[in-house]
């Protein structure tokens, strides 16, 4: 799975979009984030 990050502020908080984190959570397969 490869996801977009839309997120500017580096805050740990707010590295993951809602959305994104959650696939990356619930995902049994290897999700790549790119910002």
């Amino acid at each position: 799975v490869v996801m977009s990050n839309k997120r500017s502020r580096i805050e740990i908080k707010h590295v993951l979009g809602h959305v994104t984190h959650k696939v990356a959570k619930r995902s049994n397969t290897p999700v790549l984030i790119v910002k």
